[in-house]
């Protein structure tokens, strides 16, 4: 079975597991990370396990998935999502 694609996370993969046409994956980041602005080729759904993330679009604080974001900060070490 065929891993997560090399660009699937900015993050490190803990463990990942194919589910019918999903793939499911644990992801840890580090405190204080930040991803710019990029686009997502597929649908995503995050559940935060630990720790926090704040996502912004144009400026404002989002929770809106699927559109173009930027700045994802991590709050702490071990944040998984």
């Amino acid at each position: 079975m065929s891993g997560p694609l090399k660009n699937f996370t900015h993050g490190e993969i803990l463990r990942w597991r194919r589910v019918g046409g999903l793939l499911l994956a644990e992801v840890e980041y580090e405190a204080g990370q930040r991803i710019h602005r990029h686009v997502h080729p597929h649908a995503r759904f995050v559940l935060v396990l630990r720790g926090s993330v704040t996502e912004t679009r144009s400026g404002e604080e989002t929770d809106t998935y699927g559109r173009r974001h930027a700045l994802t900060e991590i709050a702490v070490r071990g944040s998984a999502l």
